[in-house]
């Protein structure tokens, strides 16, 4: 990032009045580097100009500029190498320098990110990030691309850590900043609500006590969930082959089918009109589903099936719920060939058993005389083990 004033202290160099100062000379080489692209060396040169701006006693606000120059570049790729000069634009902020452009609140968010970093085992470290995050809320600061960009690399730290309440916290922030947002991209948007999403509901799963009666709270979450999805569902156009299927739009539906098992497991009632009393299985493949991930189905397909597909619930220990999303197609005699997982919740644990039941399944072929009614066909199972 290059601030307005340091372009005057750029053309200084050239007034030939004076022997410019070394910090000067080094600022024109960052700028320089920068406008043709070349980061690295722009690193270099930056790192080079705030410490000699150390060295030389520049000016303040020159200094503090010149540190969030520096860090700007390398706080992402390297933040062990950013800390000394995030550090210092720390304790020049709060002396008033270099505010207009990070405020104190967001470099604190900053030095805790590098903390995070150092130490992302420790609770203290992803509590420290919460706090600053707060203090930039409290504090009313616009968001930087920067302070986004060092909150989305933290997600996967807290997921780690399987620090799901601040994952919470870390997550709404986010969502609520790349909502204002028109440049934002689909894929970012979506996996940050996914995170949310997944975050709700394992906060949810570990704390109701009682589910045959579920809390008020858990009922709102529940929700919170369905329409962050409803929200998130139209963001993607649906695509004309399951070879095609983005993976985000596929976990956005995965995830679909997981709020709903909650749901049918302790028999609550979801907004606008879904109701799912307590099943062990749910096998979701409707023409409505397919259009929401596939384009082109004509709209007088209708398969007809020789007995009731299965979809058994795999036989280990795992007492929560699930769902997997699977590519398939029918050939002339309605049997499925070229099955794929498109996306599952959680990961690996339903896969074989998924796949295996999906194999079996038998079409009745005169219902599928058509071939664009038999290929790239789209079935969700949702696993619910009930309360």
């Amino acid at each position: 990032m290059i601030r307005n004033f340091l372009f005057v202290l750029s053309a200084l160099c050239c007034l030939g009045l004076a022997a410019p100062a070394p910090h000067l000379l080094s600022f024109k080489q960052y700028k320089e580097a920068l406008d043709a692209g070349d980061e690295e060396t722009a690193a270099i040169h930056a790192e080079r100009a705030w410490q000699q701006s150390i060295d030389d006693g520049a000016d303040l606000q020159a200094r503090a500029l010149l540190a969030q120059n520096f860090l700007d570049l390398v706080i992402l790729s390297d933040p062990e190498r950013a800390a000394p000069a995030v550090e210092d634009a720390l304790t020049l902020g709060e002396q008033g320098y270099g505010v207009e452009n990070y405020g104190v609140e967001e470099v604190r968010l900053f030095s805790a990110y590098i903390a995070l970093k150092a130490e992302p085992k420790k609770r203290k470290s992803r509590e420290t990030l919460i706090d600053a995050l707060e203090g930039m809320q409290a504090a009313d600061l616009n968001d930087t691309a920067l302070s986004i960009s060092i909150l989305i690399q933290s997600i996967d730290i807290f997921m780690s850590a399987e620090d799901m309440k601040k994952l919470r916290v870390l997550t709404g922030y986010l969502d609520r900043s790349l909502s204002k947002n028109p440049s934002v991209s689909v894929k970012t948007l979506s996996y940050v609500r996914s995170i949310r999403v997944l975050s709700i509901l394992s906060i949810r799963r570990k704390s109701t006590a009682n589910p045959s009666n579920p809390n008020k709270r858990f009922v709102g979450d529940l929700n919170d969930s369905a329409v962050l999805i409803e929200n998130t569902l139209p963001l993607f156009e649906p695509v004309q082959s399951i070879d095609d299927v983005d993976p985000m739009h596929a976990t956005i539906v995965t995830l679909n089918g997981i709020v709903e098992s909650f749901a049918g497991s302790y028999s609550i009632e979801l907004n606008p009109n879904h109701v799912f009393e307590n099943m062990s299985r749910i096998i979701t493949e409707t023409t409505s589903l397919n259009d929401i991930i596939i384009s082109g189905r004509p709209d007088h397909c209708d398969i007809e099936w020789r007995q009731d597909r299965v979809a058994d619930f795999p036989e280990r220990q795992y007492g929560g719920n699930g769902s997997i999303l699977i590519g398939y197609h029918l050939n002339q005699d309605g049997d499925v060939y070229g099955e794929r997982v498109l996306a599952q919740i959680p990961k690996k644990l339903f896969t074989d058993s998924a796949l295996s039941d999906v194999s079996k399944w038998k079409a009745e072929p005169s219902s599928i005389d058509d071939e664009a009614c038999r290929k790239n066909l789209i079935a969700r199972l949702t696993y619910s083990s009930s309360p």
